[in-house]
């Protein structure tokens, strides 16, 4: 009971902090943070093993083949089919993902003009002397990215509100699961559609992808007429160019060629430059990935505030 109550203390402490603006931003942070780890140490009973969130959460290995090293600005994209070539970027995903940040109303990408096709994702600039950063690759298919956004999201919500950035990067590797469907494409797609026509909707639509409702663990996963129904809802109502853009899979093409370029290049901006992708979910916070249970909120938590004091 008396670390419930602390729990709820300290989120309530942060949450003053967050909206008077009266202690920095590392130690508000960490009354939120501190707060969460407490209220669910006290709720959970038993203690779960960690595992490694690079190789199995999924229950594939996904070693790459490709060479390829990290990016920088200006680097040309090798593409590896003629397609590649002919790539449309979306607009507000010039690193690949989507980069949001509180804006006062609700988390909102941070803008960036498409890029020009053949051209390779630059890397966000983080600022880890004043700010932090988390970094998510997600596949939208993964049923272990599902468990880490029911137990996490409250976590993010709090830490954007707060000033943190959290950049999500949707990938399509599982489209083999049901290769007919290609739904992992499909829903990266429709992420980059929202990114790029309905900017302020896409936070609510990357949750909305990953409820219980909507995330497919087995079978071909919702049609294109679904996707758009589900996200329709799940933001408040879709604009007729994103749901113009999700019917004509306007970004499938970018989003498979996205996949291939995150498995064949290191995580950039990551402490140890050699790390790669090699599942999902996959989580860092300011570069260090976090290697345990994806649905185990207080070691999340634990982690979260190791990473940032």
């Amino acid at each position: 009971i008396l670390a419930t109550v602390l729990g709820v203390a300290a989120v309530v402490l942060g949450i003053i902090a967050l909206v008077k603006r009266q202690s920095p931003k590392g130690a508000s942070i960490t009354g939120l943070v501190s707060g969460v780890i407490a209220f669910f140490t006290a709720i959970v009973v038993g203690a779960v093993g960690a595992f490694t969130i690079f190789a199995g959460l999924i229950g594939i290995g996904l070693d790459s083949e490709l060479g390829g090293g990290q990016a920088s600005e200006g680097e040309q994209w090798v593409p590896d089919t003629p397609a590649e070539a002919l790539l449309e970027w979306p607009s507000n995903m010039a690193s690949g993902g989507i980069i949001f940040a509180f804006d006062g109303t609700g988390p909102m990408p941070v803008p960036s003009s498409p890029l020009e096709a053949g051209t390779a994702p630059v890397p966000n600039a983080v600022d880890r002397e004043n700010g932090v950063d988390v970094l998510i690759y997600v596949d939208y298919r993964c049923p272990h990215c599902l468990s880490f956004e029911q137990a996490n999201g409250q976590l993010l919500d709090l830490a954007l509100a707060e000033g943190a950035t959290v950049e999500i990067v949707p990938l399509s590797f599982l489209d083999r699961v049901d290769e007919s469907s290609y739904y992992s494409s499909r829903a990266a797609g429709a992420m980059a559609c929202i990114a790029d026509s309905q900017p302020e909707a896409a936070w609510f639509a990357h949750q909305s992808l990953l409820s219980p409702e909507v995330q497919p663990n087995s079978g071909p996963g919702l049609s294109n007429s679904d996707l758009i129904s589900v996200l329709d809802q799940g933001v408040g109502g879709l604009n007729a160019q994103a749901v113009d853009c999700i019917e004509s899979e306007r970004f499938v093409t970018f989003a498979q060629a996205l996949n291939s370029w995150v498995f064949a290049t290191t995580v950039p901006n990551a402490v140890d430059p050699s790390i790669r992708v090699q599942g999902t979910p996959m989580a860092l916070v300011n570069g260090v990935p976090y290697e345990g249970d994806p649905a185990d909120a207080a070691a999340f938590g634990a982690f979260f505030l190791e990473q940032i004091n």
